[in-house]
């Protein structure tokens, strides 16, 4: 439990201040270099930060593409009208990452950059900062307007310091998504130069199937081709052979004959009630048969050739929720390799 370093008995030596604060950066320290989720990271730091320092209220604001958007914000429950208004707050929070020093604006000042005052009834202290390559930062604290010259100064520098360990967890979120990004393209060549590696039909269909099943992390995969107004299985993943009078390859082969004679992609999760109206009957007898969580149809066209009818589907199964963004992207891209191998 965090110790308050502020108005609270036990604690006004500066021996088990220094203590208590070198505690508290160590722990911030920790998840700075171990959290993996923003939103945890954000909430674990402005919560110690409240608790530690007694504060009212904290805030963390980002830049985005819409300006400065507030990432977290936790309270020690006071109400809204012992705030800043949020735009205000904002205004401010721009202002202070532009001239990159930490601010302390006392009740009743007037707020940098602004005619208006600070009318929150609470001493606010903000530290930016910014660096190449990684979005600017404003850590934002809210502190009772009575507390000492010295408490404000252990304030400032416990924020200033938080606000450090804040902008290298967006450094190594940034690394750690540039990695990952790496590794998705790498994934890809490699599955591009696997469904290309036979010139037989029946084995560019397979590699396809379970090329895109690697690459998704699902369950099934079912590649089919169009054959006039109907889709027809070509592979199913990890799948020797299929049974073409069987009911599920009745069901898949349906789902793809929607997707391609104008149902478009969809996916459609169970208990999500978002099937297209077109396709809602097949979706729910293929769930009903399969037991399947999730279910995705993705029309194949060549990338040059957009306007013609779709020369194939592929049919994504999983018993579980699936990454829709992860898969959105990943298909977004593979689609139409998939398309021109076939």
């Amino acid at each position: 439990m965090s110790v308050p370093l502020l108005d609270v008995p036990g604690t006004n030596s500066a021996l088990s201040q220094a203590e208590a604060i070198e505690a508290l950066l160590a722990r911030l320290d920790a998840a700075a270099r171990q959290q993996t989720d923003a939103t945890a990271f954000y909430q674990q730091m402005l919560h110690e930060l409240v608790g530690a320092l007694s504060a009212v209220s904290a805030a963390v604001w980002c830049e985005s593409d819409r300006g400065l958007d507030c990432l977290e914000r936790v309270g020690s429950g006071t109400s809204s009208q012992e705030e800043l208004p949020e735009d205000a707050e904002r205004r401010l929070a721009a202002t202070v990452l532009l001239g990159g020093e930490t601010r302390l604006i006392a009740p009743g000042a007037m707020l940098p950059g602004s005619e208006q005052r600070n009318d929150s009834g609470r001493l606010q202290c903000l530290s930016p900062r910014a660096a190449d390559g990684v979005p600017g930062l404003v850590l934002r604290l809210s502190l009772r307007p009575d507390v000492t010259l010295g408490a404000r100064e252990t304030a400032s520098g416990v924020l200033d310091a938080a606000a450090e360990m804040a902008l290298a967890f967006q450094l190594q979120h940034r690394l750690r998504w540039l990695h990952q990004q790496e590794e998705f393209w790498s994934r890809l060549d490699s599955a591009i130069l696997q469904m290309n590696s036979s010139p037989k039909y029946s084995a560019a269909t397979r590699a396809i199937a379970e090329q895109v099943r690697w690459l998704l992390g699902c369950d099934r995969v079912s590649l089919l081709v169009r054959r006039g107004s109907r889709c027809r299985i070509a592979a199913i993943s990890s799948a020797a052979e299929s049974d073409r009078r069987a009911r599920q390859v009745r069901l898949v082969e349906q789902l793809a004959t929607d997707a391609v004679n104008g149902a478009g992609e969809f996916e459609v999760q169970v208990g999500s009630g978002t099937s297209p109206l077109r396709v809602s009957d097949s979706v729910d007898a293929y769930f009903d048969e399969t037991q399947l969580r999730t279910v995705r149809c993705t029309p194949l066209q060549l990338a040059n050739d957009r306007q013609s009818r779709p020369i194939g589907c592929l049919v994504i199964d999983s018993y579980s929720a699936a990454p829709t963004e992860v898969w959105q992207k990943t298909l977004d891209v593979l689609g139409p390799h998939c398309a021109q191998t076939l």
